[in-house]
C-alpha cells in the first residue's frame, strides 16, 4: 500500500460510494514519509467534570495506567495507526510529547495521525521510520480534555474513520480506506506494475 498514492486509493473509494475518507490541510512532519497501517482510534471531548470522573472511575477498574492518552497506546500493535480524534485542539491539545512517541513508534513501526497537537517535537522530529500528520505544535501537556472512547468510529476533518480501516499518509494528506477497497488499489498497484514493464 505504499507504493499507492492517495488519488488511486480516493478513486477507489469514491467508485464505491465511499465520498468521506480523505483529510488534508495537515501538518505533515516529514513530508517525504509514506506511511500505512491499521487504524486504531480514540476519541476526545473537551472536560466535563461528571464524564472525566467516570472515565477515571472505568481506568481504575481495568486497571489502566498513566494518563488517558497513555491508555490506548498500551492497546496498539505492530502495523497499527494511532488516529487520534482531538477536535483540533493545539494548546492544551497535545496528545504526544516524545516519551509517548516513542512508545508508539515501538510498538507499530508506523506513525500517528493527531487531529490535535504535539510536543517535543525537535526529539519526534528526529525518530527514524516514522511520520506524524497533525494539526499544530505546542509546548503545552494535555490538559482539560477526556477520553470517552477507544476504537469507535471517529471523524478526522471531513473524513469517517472507523477502527481496523488501512490508513494511508502521503505528502497529500490522510485517507482511511474500509479493508476490503485496500486489497482492490494493491491489485490495481500490481497491475500497473505490470504494464510498465513491458
Amino acid at each position: 500500500m505504499k507504493l499507492v498514492t492517495t488519488e488511486e486509493a480516493w478513486g477507489t473509494c469514491r467508485k464505491n460510494g465511499y465520498h468521506f475518507q480523505f483529510a488534508g490541510n495537515w501538518n505533515n512532519l516529514h513530508p517525504e514519509r509514506v506511511i500505512v497501517g491499521r487504524a486504531v482510534t480514540c476519541r476526545w471531548v473537551p472536560q466535563r467534570p461528571d464524564l472525566n470522573d467516570a472515565i477515571e472511575s472505568q481506568g481504575k477498574s481495568d486497571k489502566r495506567i498513566g494518563g488517558q492518552n497513555s491508555w490506548v497506546i498500551d492497546e496498539l500493535e505492530k502495523n497499527d495507526l494511532i488516529v487520534v480524534d482531538l477536535f483540533g485542539k493545539i494548546f492544551d491539545g497535545t496528545f504526544a510529547g516524545d516519551n509517548l512517541t516513542t512508545a508508539i513508534r515501538s510498538k507499530t513501526g508506523t506513525g500517528m495521525i493527531v487531529d490535535g497537537g504535539i510536543r517535543d517535537t525537535q526529539r519526534i522530529y528526529e525518530m527514524d521510520d516514522f511520520n506524524a500528520f497533525i494539526r499544530g505544535v505546542d509546548p503545552s501537556a494535555i490538559n482539560n480534555v477526556s477520553m470517552p472512547e477507544i476504537n469507535g468510529v471517529t471523524r478526522i476533518g471531513e473524513a469517517t474513520c472507523i477502527p481496523g480501516d488501512v490508513v494511508l499518509g502521503t505528502r497529500s494528506g490522510v485517507i482511511f480506506i474500509p479493508p476490503h477497497l485496500a486489497e482492490q488499489d494493491r491489485e490495481l498497484f500490481l497491475y500497473l506494475l505490470t504494464l510498465q514493464k513491458k
